[in-house]
């Protein structure tokens, strides 16, 4: 017979030898000869530690074991810590409904829980649960309520956890500020605490989100940092997955620098990952970014070389989701060597494993390689119905794009004004401190005479500036309205601009491609209508006026004559658009914009150090 000491010794050593059945059924014996709870409840604490390093299927039993006598015991904090362990053990087996169940029963004891972190854990699990679920705004509300109870129990490391994942519930509700907002988050909080590769991968995923939606600068500033920190990490694995990531980057821009030899470099860091499975992972993206780049380079060795090696690794990965990212170089390949119906199965059976409402750059890709394969056979109606698709997708994605950068930028911007804004009312209520003091002052010189009339004033004051403040109030939420109907309006135009574009680009490659046809005409009259209506000018200076009262009749008032194409042009200008968007709303080239621009600087003699919009103003200041 094993005594009590003995049965300790052997779970402390389970990571060290094979933990049988019959170990198992030893350890019972001997446990339930036990009366003590507390010796019980210390036991099945080291032995359910033992089984979750080991992840035995076995640690659930015991873990309910353990749940139920620290109840008994009325130790709800440590019933709820080992629970969480359970939790995600049903997650990990995807057994959600029993997840939920224990979930629901741990949170019963809430209020009798001595330490804040222990809520706090089950509501990170419950976010699990949810976003498993696909219920993302429930998942988001208990990523973000867990927060303040892991800084109130000083478990820093944790609510960096609870923002990571709430940036991700985010994320998939296209929240973009508050995704980016809770990233940002985490990321400050994991190389505060030293935590460098959690701080790394959510580097990437917010590198990765900016690009996404147009967001260059942020995007760049973002890879340079992941950059120095995968070089602080010094792990091969996380610089592997760093280099990847540019890799992809270089590949898509034609304007960065990139070398065969790049693909050398990053296999051998690949290879250095000590870490099977992650060494394959990115050794299979390695390869499908090599067999892109020979395909477009008709290179046939190379390409079949990376092919081969690329489905390989596919094969011994067996994971569904790898597919996606190999879908544009295997069809790229099969168009190479001309095996175009295998490029044209391979997409469409891509297409169907994507949920309905999928909208990404990877979906744009597939439309638009299908449209291309058609054509190239002749199917002009297959061909349009997907030229059709990646248009409507391409808008979509880059509407979405436009409103997230917009809500970025205007998101920086109000914390830019509130964080002002708290400077001046503190100084206000310096000011009324001070202003308090000068009073007491006087109070004690005029009692009381001064004192009514102190009170007089300060009772005038009070409804005069109730009424001024009211007053500013209205007039700051008409301004604020017609601002945000100028935006819509404005971004409305650059959309139908946009798509005006998009469609007769693709138009004169198919021209270019299968000369002139009778099917590319019929669709050549969708781009001959005009870009920017009278009627849409006459609509776009009315809500211009409503925001800027005074813009045009300034512009009227000036020494030279302002012709109505100028007009347009400052308009456009007062708005920040840069010179593709103003070209596209007027219909006209960058380089006529540009020639536009150089010759009404010329005509109003303004320096080439200021804007023209900032020339005109202060013209208008000086003169007033």
């Amino acid at each position: 017979m094993l005594s009590l000491k003995n049965l300790l010794v052997l779970f402390l050593l389970f990571p060290l030898i094979l933990i049988s059945q019959a170990s198992l059924i030893e350890f019972d014996q001997q446990f339930n000869k036990i009366e003590n709870k507390d010796k019980k409840l210390s036991l099945l604490d080291s032995v359910t530690k033992q089984l979750i390093r080991a992840n035995s299927p076995e640690q659930v039993g015991y873990i309910k074991d353990y749940i139920k006598l620290a109840v008994d015991l009325k130790d709800y904090d440590k019933a709820a810590s080992k629970s969480r362990f359970l939790m995600q053990f049903y997650n990990n087996t995807g057994d959600l409904v029993s997840q939920k169940k224990l979930i629901d029963s741990m949170l019963q004891f809430e209020k009798r829980f001595k330490k804040s972190s222990s809520k706090a854990h089950i509501l990170l699990k419950r976010g699990a649960y949810y976003f498993v679920e696909l219920d993302y705004t429930k998942a988001a509300a208990d990523y973000q309520a867990s927060i303040p109870l892991f800084f109130k129990s000083n478990d820093s490391i944790y609510a960096a956890d609870a923002y990571y994942y709430s940036g991700q519930a985010n994320f998939k509700l296209n929240h973009f500020p508050k995704a980016v907002e809770d990233y940002e988050k985490a990321s400050n909080l994991y190389v505060k605490l030293g935590d460098l590769e959690y701080a790394l991968s959510v580097g990437q995923e917010l590198s990765s989100l900016y690009s996404a939606n147009g967001l260059k600068k942020p995007a760049k500033a973002k890879r340079e940092e992941i950059i120095e920190l995968s070089e602080k990490v010094g792990n091969p694995c996380s610089r592997g997955i760093t280099e990847l990531l540019l890799l992809g980057t270089s590949l898509k821009d034609e304007q960065n620098e990139f070398s065969e030899s790049d693909f050398e470099h990053i296999h051998h860091i690949i290879k250095q990952c000590d870490d099977d499975l992650k060494s394959k992972r990115f050794s299979y993206y390695l390869y499908t970014y090599k067999t892109s780049y020979y395909s477009k380079k008709a290179n046939l060795k190379k390409a079949k070389e990376s092919f081969d090696t690329m489905v390989a690794l596919e094969k011994s990965l067996n994971v569904k989701f790898e597919e996606a990212h190999a879908l544009k170089p295997k069809a790229e390949y099969y168009a190479l060597i001309g095996e175009d119906e295998k490029a044209i199965t391979v997409i469409k059976t891509f297409l169907k494993s994507l949920p309905s409402q999928e909208m990404s750059s990877t979906l744009l890709d597939a439309e638009k390689l299908l449209a291309k394969l058609y054509l190239k056979h002749g199917k002009f109606k297959l061909a349009n119905e997907h030229l059709q698709s990646y248009i409507s997708i391409k808008d979509t994605l880059f509407t979405r794009g436009v409103a997230n950068s917009y809500a970025y930028y205007h998101t920086r911007f109000e914390t830019s004004e509130k964080e002002k804004e708290i400077i001046q009312q503190e100084a206000e209520i310096q000011k009324l401190e001070d202003q308090k003091t000068i009073e007491a002052s006087k109070k004690k010189l005029y009692l009381s005479v001064g004192s009514s009339l102190f009170v007089i004033l300060m009772l005038s004051g009070y409804f005069v500036s109730q009424k001024a403040k009211k007053k500013r109030e209205l007039l700051a939420v008409k301004l604020e309205e017609k601002q945000k109907e100028l935006n819509v309006f404005t971004k409305k135009l650059l959309d139908k601009s946009e798509a005006h574009q998009s469609l007769e680009t693709e138009l004169e490659h198919l021209k270019s491609t299968f000369g002139e046809r009778e099917e590319l005409n019929e669709l050549k009259s969708l781009t001959e209508s005009k870009i920017l209506t009278s009627e849409d000018w006459d609509d776009f200076k009315m809500r211009f006026s409503d925001v800027y009262p005074h813009f045009f009749l300034d512009l009227r008032n000036l020494n030279c004559k302002i012709t109505n194409s100028e007009e347009r042009l400052l308009a456009l200008e007062k708005l920040k658009l840069n010179t593709s968007e103003i070209a596209a709303m007027l219909g006209i080239s960058p380089d006529s914009v540009n020639t536009s621009r150089y010759r009404l600087r010329k005509k109003l003699e303004a320096p080439k150090d200021i804007g023209l919009v900032s020339f005109i103003e202060k013209e208008m200041k000086s003169f007033a």
